[in-house]
């Protein structure tokens, strides 16, 4: 994992930067760090008393403590708002399987299941994907997503389910070909001599 160090200062640049170093580590799947360099009053007169540049030292930290709480409040609306489009993709995904609209359904879960992280989990939605695919009777394309998903995420929770369905929509496809032969005499145990 790779961690990014963005400065997080409340000036002009703060947004741009904090929204770059956000697509860097989502794109990444890395780890975001903000630091805030405290700026140290410059007292120009040696005579100023110490308590006035305790003062500007607490008006600081203060700003800075302010500025935390604003850069957290926007990460964590981000996250939220990602989770939401995804569960609106989702239900629009639903709707769309509902009207018989099934490329429409399958386009979005492709989408989601295209992503290498997202906030819904694509190994979750290639497996929605395939089994759309397999009640609409498209078992090449089932076949693929659970393909996909299995090839690219072994190790998902999903992946038993998903090397089942395969097979199930493998096996049917033998069937329907007329590839799967019949079993011979010998094997089925009848006596042929």
């Amino acid at each position: 994992m790779k961690n990014i160090l963005v400065l997080a200062h409340d000036d002009k640049g703060q947004e741009a930067r904090l929204q770059v170093a956000l697509d860097i580590t989502r794109a990444i799947e890395g780890h975001l760090t903000c630091l805030d360099v405290a700026m140290n009053p410059l007292l120009g007169d040696e005579y100023v008393s110490s308590y006035a540049g305790a003062q500007l030292a607490l008006e600081e930290k203060k700003n800075e403590a302010a500025n935390r709480t604003r850069i957290e409040a926007h990460v964590i609306g981000v996250g939220q708002l990602a989770r939401a489009a995804a569960e609106a993709k989702l239900a629009l995904a639903q709707i769309a399987e509902d009207a018989k609209d099934f490329d429409r359904a399958a386009a979005l879960l492709q989408g989601m299941g295209s992503a290498e992280k997202g906030a819904y989990p694509p190994d979750g939605a290639l497996l929605l994907l395939g089994n759309l695919r397999e009640r609409q009777g498209k078992t090449d394309d089932a076949k693929k997503a659970y393909d996909d998903l299995l090839t690219r995420f072994p190790q998902s929770a999903f992946a038993d389910e998903a090397a089942k369905a395969r097979a199930k929509v493998t096996s049917a496809r033998r069937i329907f070909r007329g590839e799967r032969s019949m079993p011979s005499a010998r094997s089925a145990g009848a006596d042929i001599s």
